[in-house]
């Protein structure tokens, strides 16, 4: 997963058999910090999605979360019984989506 031009998402299985992720590193080893490379990020994601598994939304945000020097610049909400394309479907004629990104425009326009 490309998060940039610059920088690639790396993500691995751990010999224990879970899954994760981090950016890659700068030469001399030092942590990438994102901060000034992407805006606030919010990811949502449905639980009962078959065709994206949502756990992979929070492997993102993770690996994410962990290259940033302030993390609550990338939230993350999960939608129960939402699946892949219920999420579309909500964006075009409503539902829990677009009720959710509606809020969120609301809170962000007031803050």
């Amino acid at each position: 997963v490309d998060a940039s031009p610059t920088y690639r998402l790396e993500c691995i299985v751990t010999a224990d058999g879970t899954d994760e992720c981090s950016f890659l590193h700068e030469a001399d080893g030092s942590r990438v910090l994102l901060d000034d490379h992407i805006p606030e990020l919010t990811f949502i994601h449905g639980v009962e999605d078959t065709v994206v598994q949502y756990n992979h939304t929070m492997l993102v945000v993770d690996a994410i979360h962990s290259s940033l020097s302030t993390p609550d610049r990338c939230r993350e909400i999960l939608l129960e019984e939402v699946g892949h394309a219920e999420t579309v479907l909500h964006l075009m004629v409503g539902g829990e989506t677009r009720d959710v990104m509606q809020e969120i425009f609301k809170t962000e326009a007031v803050a």
